[in-house]
């Protein structure tokens, strides 16, 4: 079982005046005091990553985060998951439920193939149970 912390890797320096309130918004805990162990990651040969990049730069992450264009965009932070195995197509998670999906990995209760499954028709992973 993989429990380093996840890479969240910044993908799109162009709104780099938003990075700081996505990285704040993913690691903190939620209603129950559960937060994801993140890496965040902001490096210039990151910029404009695909996910078939990321997975080459990060082999050994059993999930990698990327905090691209239309992540930045929304003011919920829709965070890219990507399978860096590539057998899960890339989904969406809101920064808020981001430990949703790092904390089910970490202690092995689900997969991505799992996680992937529950993924709303909006293409986004949503914890059903937070209370807005």
């Amino acid at each position: 079982m993989k429990t380093e912390p996840a890479p969240l890797v910044l993908t799109d320096r162009n709104q780099l005046d938003r990075w700081d309130d996505l990285v704040r918004a993913a690691e903190a805990p939620n209603s129950d005091g559960l937060e994801a162990a993140l890496d965040p990651v902001d490096d210039d040969d990151y910029d404009e990553a695909t996910p078939a990049d990321l997975a080459t730069a990060f082999p050994d992450a059993a999930v990698i985060f990327a905090a691209d264009a239309e992540a930045l965009a929304d003011d919920d932070f829709p965070i890219l998951c990507i399978d860096p195995e590539g057998l899960v197509e890339p989904f969406r998670v809101l920064a808020a439920d981001i430990w949703m999906v790092e904390n089910s990995l970490a202690s092995g209760d689900l997969t991505l193939e799992d996680l992937a499954e529950e993924v709303g028709p909006d293409g986004i992973l949503v914890d059903p149970d937070r209370e807005d």
